[in-house]
């Protein structure tokens, strides 16, 4: 039971788990326990069952999903993101995803806040759009100003990575009546709007505009260290 947090005993019989081959095994207590991952990042580990008679330890993949993590998994290896912040990575061992808790395998400062990789470039170019547009010490005024000879519009940037709600171009040229959750990536170059990636889909499409959840967002930021989970 130790690292198990706010924990009670259960009565005989409570709660019972059936193993591998059928076989009833019995959970003696229950609790919270906080996991530090690899990454930094802290996952909070609610209702967690103490079952001496298994002897690993096992974080259910249906929980994450419940609680908004993106599962993706390929070439044998299981990588879990929040939105587009990387959390862990698992590889396939005997059957199963195991988790290296090991910091030392790890650059935790290279990995804390990783978006995935695919959106580096995204990143990247709404990063340079953005710091074009606001003051700067080697110019007089900002680099926009500098080159269009005008004030930059401002009203239309967006905080990177928070969520969105878009609706989406049809074939037959109208839009959507459904809107769909997406992530903000980037400003499009050949097009008026934003960049959106649809995680259910795997694809960044170009909308003229969606309604953005940027205070959720920056309210998650500050307590995205810490995630509740149901775990049984």
């Amino acid at each position: 039971m130790q690292g198990l947090k706010q924990s009670r005993r259960l009565a005989r019989g409570e709660i019972e788990l059936r193993v591998g081959n059928g076989a009833p095994v019995a959970a003696l207590a229950i609790g919270t326990y906080s996991l530090v991952l690899p990454s930094g990042l802290m996952l909070e580990l609610n209702d967690c069952l103490y079952v001496p008679a298994i002897s690993r330890n096992i974080i259910s993949v249906s929980c994450l999903d419940k609680s908004g993590f993106i599962i993706s998994i390929k070439d044998k290896s299981l990588s879990v993101y929040r939105k587009i912040v990387f959390y862990a990575n698992a590889n396939m061992t005997n059957g199963l995803y195991v988790l290296d808790l090991d910091m030392h395998v790890y650059n935790i400062s290279a990995k804390r806040n990783k978006p995935n990789e695919s959106f580096w470039g995204y990143a990247l170019s709404t990063a340079i759009y953005t710091l074009n547009r606001v003051p700067t010490k080697v110019v007089e005024g900002t680099p926009y100003q500098l080159w269009m000879g005008k004030c930059p519009v401002l009203s239309h940037l967006k905080i990177w990575g928070c969520e969105a709600y878009v609706k989406r171009l049809m074939t037959n040229g109208k839009l959507d009546t459904k809107s769909y959750k997406c992530f903000f990536v980037g400003y499009p170059k050949e097009a008026r709007g934003y960049s959106f990636y649809h995680p259910i889909d795997k694809k960044v499409f170009v909308a003229r505009n969606g309604v953005f959840l940027e205070k959720e967002f920056l309210s998650n930021a500050t307590s995205g260290r810490k995630i509740e989970l149901e775990e049984i």
